[in-house]
């Protein structure tokens, strides 16, 4: 009985720790990637944007911060801001 549930517990446990490092390191891997790629990544949830990498940041023209402080992009707004950018690039002498 009571041998059989702690045993279990610990597999479990074991188990738990185990998918936990398999998820730090596919973070890992996904954010050395995200951050060193020439091309745009951004992620959001619900219409907030949680994350931009360095190639969606210089793609906007806007830090970061004022990027994740944006609120609606996801819904089609993060398009229009690039452009926008776009624009203002191509009319700059």
């Amino acid at each position: 009985g009571h041998a059989a549930v702690s045993l279990e517990n610990a597999t479990l446990f074991q188990e738990t720790l185990r998918i936990n490092r398999s998820l730090e390191e596919s973070e890992g891997k996904f954010r050395a990637l995200a951050e060193t790629i020439p091309a745009a990544i951004f992620i959001h949830q619900g219409g907030n944007l949680l994350y931009a990498n360095p190639a969606g940041v210089q793609l906007t023209g806007f830090s970061r911060d004022e990027l994740l402080a944006m609120l609606d992009l996801a819904q089609g707004g993060i398009f229009t801001l690039i452009q926008a950018q776009k624009q203002a690039l191509a009319e700059t002498p």
